[in-house]
């Protein structure tokens, strides 16, 4: 998977900033379409990223637990890269 790396890069620099982070992996009992990436700021703010290869459009399922998500406050953002992932979450703070 062409995400994995800047998915691990961006987990790591969330967690130097103090933020807790984890990532979504699909296996029995998960639910398709979920955000690649959550990270947990202070304010219980959940940020949610979803990486894409470039050029890749999100799935429509992708599109609509984005929405489902963005109504109940939760930020989510679409990202290619860690540059653009990192820049993200550095204008969170």
């Amino acid at each position: 998977m062409a995400e994995a790396g800047p998915q691990t890069k961006t987990i790591k620099y969330a967690r130097s900033l103090g933020y807790m982070a984890k990532r979504n992996y699909m296996g029995p009992g998960c639910e398709v379409g979920w955000p690649d990436v959550e990270i947990f700021l202070p304010g219980a703010r959940i940020v949610l990223l979803e990486f894409k290869s470039p050029g890749k459009d999100l799935r429509k399922i992708q599109e609509y637990n984005a929405r489902r998500l963005r109504k109940l406050g939760h930020t989510v953002i679409r990202v290619e890269t860690y540059e653009e992932a990192k820049a993200a979450i550095d204008g969170l703070r």
